[in-house]
């Protein structure tokens, strides 16, 4: 029977390269191929970068022009309500000082037709004894 050849490894030894001398250079075609790739992609980047400072700086601007629009309107607003509420004190003053004023025309009337009827029991035997 034919014997199988009997193999060793020398972890000391490097492995022996296909190609001929140590000046590899690799295959450069293919890596200019995925350099250009990378500077593709950071290109894109760059330019969706400046884009979207563009489109904050727009955004920012009309926030704030709305931000100040809105602002102005709610201090319209609060000078408004300021407006109503004294005006609704004045009316309910003025509801007040009527109320009260009929409350006093009330009791003045209360008085004279007390006032009237102690003058006519008072008066009232005038009629009995004259003609």
């Amino acid at each position: 029977a034919a014997q199988d050849p009997q193999y060793t490894v020398d972890p000391d030894k490097a492995p022996e390269t296909t190609w001929k001398g140590g000046d590899y250079g690799g295959k450069k075609t293919e890596t200019r191929g995925v350099v250009a790739i990378l500077e593709m992609i950071t290109d894109d980047l760059r330019k969706e970068m400046d884009v979207a400072r563009r489109d904050d700086a727009t955004a920012q601007s009309l926030y704030e022009t709305e931000d100040a629009a809105m602002k102005k309107t709610l201090q319209a607003q609060l000078e408004l309500k300021l407006k109503t509420e004294r005006e609704l004190n004045d009316v309910n003053t003025k509801a007040q000082d009527k109320r009260e004023m009929k409350a006093a025309k009330e009791s003045d009337l209360g008085a004279e037709t007390d006032l009237a009827n102690s003058i006519y029991k008072d008066c009232a035997w005038v009629e009995t004894h004259f003609e």
